[in-house]
């Protein structure tokens, strides 16, 4: 029969097992939570920003149906203007006063900084993020 310091010490041994076994796990949802982009793409947004000072990014906040946007709309504009809220205090003063677009329907962009991309490749609430290429084209159009 074990003694009670035994008991003590393998409880302990358990609970400090498991302490440790759930921080790995935090880790790995954090980890796995956080938004996705090529690392190819992103050494092009870092280059880019360091050349240029700001990026344009496209950023996915939700995936959403049209199906869904229209049933409930209301619940979307509330449940997306949330995640917007939060996005921008992840980001703070690294993005672009100005030049944002949202389309309402889980997509927004900004112009970002360096401090602003490693920021988004953290960022729990954004699921992925890319070059902002309608930005481009529209400078092309507005200048044609």
């Amino acid at each position: 029969m074990k003694s009670v310091q035994q008991m003590h010490t393998s409880r302990f041994i358990s609970l400090r097992t498991l302490m440790v076994l759930a921080a790995g796990a935090v880790l790995v949802s954090v980890q796995a939570r956080a938004a996705s982009i090529e690392a190819a793409e992103y050494d092009r947004l870092v280059q880019s920003a360091s050349a240029n000072g700001f990026v344009p990014v496209l950023v996915t906040l939700e995936h959403l149906s049209l199906s869904t946007i229209q049933a409930k709309r209301p619940d979307v504009i509330s449940a997306l203007t949330a995640k917007l809220g939060s996005l921008q205090r992840e980001l703070g003063s690294s993005v672009l006063e100005g030049g944002s677009w949202n389309n309402g329907m889980g997509q927004v962009g900004f112009y970002v900084n360096q401090t602003g991309l490693q920021a988004l490749r953290r960022s729990t609430t954004a699921l992925s993020f890319t070059f902002d290429a309608s930005v481009v084209r529209a400078s092309v159009l507005y200048l044609s």
